[in-house]
């Protein structure tokens, strides 16, 4: 456990929020560089329209976003195109494409959906054609599934994501993470070795252990309830295009290198300022494969500061997809 980053930012909206902006200044201690990240969207027209940067003395980032949303009362959909220029030693250029839909629903007093599904499709694009140093198509489908009985308050998902990769830079596409997400497997020290396809699936079951409901007088902290949860991942990379032997003791760059992962997390649901959901989490994860280790995390979550306080380093190193920031905050 070590801390990431420091630093200060500022959000805002106007009455109607058609326009919203966020602003970050940090010091980077993974990477030892002060940075500087902003994003504005407008959403009084549509498609919806963003741009962000990211600004470190190594390198800077820029994205311009469209999104269109298909809002319903019992499902939603959304379809996202990104285009992103970095600049490290020279400019490089990528496009994203995603779709998802959602049905899933949490009712008062769940905390997490209790039914429903998550379906998404994500695809990027690098080419030397669009300025960038390589040649890169990358695809992943995901499938998170909501179990519960319903007036009942625990909830069980299943998780499923599996991706592809082709081009001269494939074998190098995906990594599994050490940290809860999509393509994270808990309990390892540190991120896998990358490969050309990658398959992540997993089960979590969470319920609430108290539900508090107070605050501290009248000040800006509401804490709405402690919850726990029990989890088990799994997660294979490979460099083959389809991973037909899966042994799990096989772990260079030719084969499969799977890992296994269980363990346990709580987490603090929280009302800051009366107007902001914050969850608080902490947890422990046990590797299993191949050698036994060990892994405490700890994080925050929000839909409205995940774009400010939740970058990881993955996102930055084009191991994870920018476009799906549409999975729910409860993973």
């Amino acid at each position: 456990m070590r801390l990431q980053e420091l630093g200060a930012f500022t959000l805002g909206w106007d009455a109607l929020q058609f326009h919203q902006y966020q602003i970050k200044g940090a010091y980077d201690f993974l990477h030892a560089t002060p940075s500087i990240s902003a994003a504005y969207t407008l959403r009084r027209y549509r498609p919806i329209v963003s741009l962000a940067t990211n600004l470190f003395l190594q390198w800077q980032e820029g994205t311009l976003s469209f999104e269109v949303p298909f809002l319903g009362t019992r499902r939603s959909s959304w379809l996202d195109l990104a285009l992103t220029a970095t600049h490290i030693s020279e400019v490089t250029a990528r496009a994203d494409l995603d779709w998802t839909y959602s049905d899933a629903h949490q009712y008062r007093f769940d905390v997490a959906p209790v039914e429903g599904r998550v379906i998404g499709l994500h695809s990027d694009a690098q080419s030397r054609a669009m300025l960038s140093d390589r040649n890169l198509t990358r695809v992943l489908a995901y499938w998170y599934q909501y179990f519960g009985n319903p007036p009942e308050t625990w909830s069980l998902r299943s998780k499923l994501a599996v991706g592809t990769a082709f081009g001269d830079a494939a074998s190098r596409a995906f990594r599994l993470d050490d940290e809860p997400g999509l393509l994270g497997v808990r309990g390892y020290a540190e991120a896998s070795e990358p490969g050309r396809t990658v398959l992540a699936a997993g089960l979590q079951f969470r319920a609430p252990l108290w539900w508090v409901e107070r605050g501290i007088g009248t000040g800006p902290l509401f804490l709405q309830n402690l919850n726990g949860a029990a989890f088990t991942d799994f997660g294979l990379v490979s460099g083959r295009p389809a991973p037909a032997n899966c042994n799990l003791q096989t772990a260079n760059s030719g084969r499969p290198a799977a890992r296994v992962g269980v363990g346990a997390e709580l987490r603090a649901d929280l009302i800051v300022s009366h107007l902001l959901p914050v969850s608080l989490y902490a947890g422990c994860g046990f590797g299993l494969n191949p050698l036994w280790s060990y892994r405490i995390y700890f994080g925050l979550s929000s839909t409205m500061l995940s774009g400010i306080l939740n970058s990881q380093p993955a996102t930055r190193n084009s191991s994870l997809p920018l476009g799906l920031r549409h999975l729910p905050e409860t993973y």
